[in-house]
């Protein structure tokens, strides 16, 4: 208990200071929210401690489930006519219990001080930008397309990085603290930029569990060799995003998660790993490129164009860095076969657009082949079944050389979770993907503004975009494989 007395201090010093920002702002009106704020911090920091000082699992699991009840309870008497701050902390506070109890559920008690840790740094990041906010609310960047104060990821990270440092420095020698500095200040950046990445209420499922994983990489890792390897890997990350960047394969917030995935891959997996991710990315990006210049018409009916934002990097290669910490944490050959399936999937239904669009030709609808226009979502056509088998093909081919196992079968697996996979795509994209009708041109189209006005709502799920339907392909990818390696 007596390792974290220091970042519970900074935590709770921390949420003093934030509070005393919000007294003496200006506006009035805001300023007497500070007792609600203090009142919601605290609150936050409940669940955050108490796997620091209940070690028995039965125990934790029915605190979390009280805690849950009671927030269920207090949101439904704060939706009463209550402020929206209120509204909004009491769901964040929903979350974050969720969160406790989902991760005691799975993991080990030597493991729950990554999951205090983990929220910690969740609950300082939301102290930063209260006082961020309060102290420079001008202060505001673009990176992403959601304006965020930069003055808040500047205290992140430095508080962060004390955090961690203070935390892990318990646990090492003399000798392996030469190498943790350079490693926590890595990992205190990786984080910031996790967290400038992400927004909204998905930031308390995404940060802690990315926090998460991270401490636990560190902690089983020899401190000398995974400096070694981050530098290699995030260097060499670093200039693939330079160079893609500058040629507009990505967009600046593309470029940033591109550099985050890419460089755990990287890291972690060496050339195993990184060859496949590399191959589909240069080539589909090469790809879309050309199309474009020779169809450019078709993208009015697409939401994203050829240029990577953050969000369609997640979606084509979140599940590979995923695997990679799997596979890194519990080294298995099948995590490998599940990166491999799902970068078939998702790299099959690119070629599959990029190819089936390059000219034109005739579409059919997926579910009763009655032809429909060229680049409407649940399409298919005969170029386009060519490209996605060809897609599959060659991510099959990028990772033959560490396939120990009957290479045939290898391809036939592969090709097939990566075909199944963008038919998938397809599939959703018919029925249940978000749909919208232009007004100006009759049109339906993915994006929700066309020909410079707002669509209107046409069918499907309206948070089920295209960004989600990519990281579903490659989902069925990676459960073709699971299914084939136990049931055949």
């Amino acid at each position: 208990m007596r390792s974290y007395i220091t970042p519970i201090l900074l935590v709770f010093g921390f949420l003093l200071l934030s509070v005393i920002c919000q007294i003496f702002r200006k506006n009035e009106k805001e300023s007497a929210q500070a007792f609600t704020k203090l009142i919601s911090f605290i609150l936050l920091l409940v669940p955050v401690v108490f796997p620091l000082i209940l070690k028995s699992k039965s125990y934790l699991i029915l605190f979390s489930v009280l805690l849950i009840l009671i927030t269920i309870f207090t949101q439904n008497v704060i939706n009463r006519g209550k402020p929206n701050l209120c509204r909004t902390f009491s769901k964040k506070l929903l979350i974050l219990n969720f969160m406790l109890l989902v991760s005691v559920s799975i993991v080990e008690s030597y493991l729950y001080e990554f999951v205090s840790l983990s929220l910690i740094i969740l609950v300082l990041a939301e102290l930063c930008d209260s006082m961020a906010f309060s102290l420079f609310p001008g202060r505001l960047t673009n990176i992403t397309g959601e304006s965020k104060n930069y003055i808040s990821f500047s205290l992140h990270f430095i508080f962060t990085l004390l955090i961690l440092y203070l935390f892990e420095s318990n646990y090492v020698s003399d000798y392996s603290l030469l190498y943790l500095f350079p490693l926590v200040l890595m990992s205190a950046l990786l984080i910031t930029m996790m967290d400038l990445l992400i927004s909204g209420l998905v930031r308390f499922v995404i940060l802690p569990i990315f926090t998460f994983f991270l401490l636990m990489i560190l902690r089983s890792s020899d401190l000398g060799i995974l400096l070694s390897d981050f530098a290699i890997g995030f260097g060499l990350a670093g200039l693939i995003v330079i160079l893609s960047y500058k040629v507009r394969f990505l967009t600046l917030s593309g470029a940033l998660a591109t550099f985050l995935l890419a460089g755990f891959i990287f890291a972690l997996g060496s050339w195993q790993w990184s060859v496949p991710i590399l191959t589909f990315f240069v080539l589909s990006s090469i790809l879309s490129k050309v199309r474009k210049k020779v169809n450019s018409e078709i993208e009015e009916f697409f939401e994203k164009t050829g240029v990577r934002d953050r969000w369609q990097v997640f979606a084509n290669g979140g599940l590979g860095g995923i695997l990679v910490v799997f596979n890194y944490l519990q080294p298995d050959n099948l995590f490998y076969y599940m990166y491999i399936a799902s970068l078939a999937a998702v790299c099959a239904d690119t070629w599959a657009t990029e190819i089936g669009t390059f000219k034109k030709t005739k579409t059919y609808n997926i579910l009763n082949f009655k032809p429909i226009t060229q680049g409407m979502s649940g399409g298919i056509s005969f170029p386009g079944t060519f490209g996605s088998f060809l897609g599959a093909a060659v991510i099959a081919l990028s990772g033959i050389l560490w396939i120990e196992s009957d290479l045939l079968s290898y391809f036939i697996i592969v090709i097939f979770a990566g075909i199944g996979g963008s038919f998938f795509d397809s599939l959703l994209g018919a029925t249940v993907q978000a749909q919208f009708y232009c007004k100006s041109c009759s049109k339906i189209t993915e994006k929700e503004r066309h020909c410079n006005q707002p669509s209107s709502f046409h069918k499907g799920f309206s948070w089920l975009n295209n960004d989600i339907v990519n990281l579903m392909a490659g989902i069925a990818g990676i459960f073709l494989i699971i299914f084939y390696y136990y049931f055949t």
